[in-house]
């Protein structure tokens, strides 16, 4: 595909900036490839703290800005057609944008023809096999493009892959914990049983199995806890059920982190608590064990995603009943973790992972094999 052309990618932000989180490492990715990405957004709020400088070769649209909308589809309206226009989670490309495109097509039937994906959420279920690469037809926008393409990102090779940026875990190789801590004003305690836990989670999160772990530790712990919903229920109980039996352990709470001083803090912690796909994802790359509490959803369904997750990866039970008492399943008495057996599993889960193609590199496998095979013309 010809780096000069650019993408077009859709991102509505529905709630707690997962949606734009991973909208942006897919667009940060593709830019440190070479190519050039128009990200439209609705709520571009989130980004001056996810992303404060911006990044080389990622022009932002606001999307929920009428004003804005109206004078870039001028612009769009002077331009080539993009290569690929991406629609992340359904959220359906801008409909005013989408008519200029089918206008330029059927004024030129030479003009190249851009590839549709669909960027569906991460999931280790079954279905996700079956669906990845499965077409829609787009009976709106026939002469635009006569289908879409389900992207599935995933954990096995017949899946779309995880995003993980090369060049970002080439930087981290090189990551040095105190000094990253220092810039922080985070203290590092001498103790060599210390431990550092990072948190980030939903409200309904239960905590009180954590600070229980933290709390009876005969050994010192430090737990980070990042800006979210969950860091007011955790001050809360702190203050009413911990507050004189804190034991060992010191807490400390967090500004809001961009992306880059948020994977700083996975690689520095010997235990992560995170929730969503984003940092979940991320998780996977920092070398340490992690507890991930999926996205509440109604009648509990997130345990169908909870139970494939742990089915695709065998893992052991003592480390299951630590992902299903965060998901809303208790399974009570917990026993406090083995961080060096929890290590251990987790390194030969992602030693597996990093042997399979990123989302990346496969998505633009898929889309030039898909542009070849159905004879569209590259941009």
């Amino acid at each position: 595909m010809n780096k000069r052309s650019y993408w077009d990618i859709f991102c509505k932000v529905i709630d707690n900036y997962g949606d734009i989180g991973v909208c942006w490492r897919l667009c940060t990715d593709l830019a440190s490839r070479g190519y050039s990405i128009r990200l439209w957004v609705d709520d571009i709020s989130a980004l001056k703290w996810m992303a404060p400088e911006g990044c080389e070769g990622v022009e932002l649209i606001d999307w929920g800005q009428p004003a804005s909308s109206e004078s870039i589809l001028q612009l769009i309206s002077q331009q080539a057609m993009p290569s690929v226009i991406v629609e992340t989670f359904g959220c359906e490309p801008e409909p005013r944008y989408l008519d200029l495109l089918q206008a330029k097509c059927q004024a030129n039937q030479e003009v190249s023809s851009p590839v549709w994906i669909n960027l569906e959420y991460l999931s280790a279920e079954k279905y996700v096999e079956k669906c990845h690469g499965l077409t829609s037809p787009t009976q709106q926008y026939p002469l635009l493009s006569q289908k879409k393409y389900f992207y599935y990102p995933g954990y096995t090779d017949l899946t779309g892959g995880l995003l993980r940026n090369p060049q970002e875990l080439q930087q981290l190789k090189n990551f040095n914990q105190q000094v990253w801590l220092n810039s922080q004003n985070i203290p590092t305690p001498a103790h060599p049983e210390h431990i550092f836990v990072s948190v980030f989670c939903y409200q309904n999160a239960p905590l009180d199995s954590l600070l229980d772990y933290l709390t009876e530790r005969p050994y010192p712990s430090t737990l980070l806890v990042t800006e979210c919903v969950g860091a007011v229920t955790l001050q809360n109980l702190v203050e009413n059920h911990y507050s004189k039996s804190m034991g060992l352990l010191n807490i400390q709470y967090l500004p809001r982190m961009s992306q880059k001083d948020y994977s700083c803090l996975l690689h520095c912690c010997d235990l992560n608590v995170v929730r969503g796909e984003d940092s979940a994802t991320q998780a996977l790359w920092a070398k340490a064990p992690f507890i991930w509490q999926l996205y509440p959803q109604e009648d509990a369904y997130q345990l169908e995603k909870l139970n494939a997750f742990l089915t695709i990866f065998n893992i052991p039970t003592t480390i299951a009943k630590w992902f299903y008492d965060w998901n809303g399943a208790s399974q009570k008495p917990l026993e406090p973790p083995n961080l060096l057996e929890w290590r251990q599993h987790f390194n030969k889960m992602r030693y597996g992972l990093l042997l399979q193609n990123d989302l990346t590199s496969q998505l633009l496998q898929f889309i030039d094999t898909t542009s070849q095979a159905k004879g569209f013309k590259k941009a």
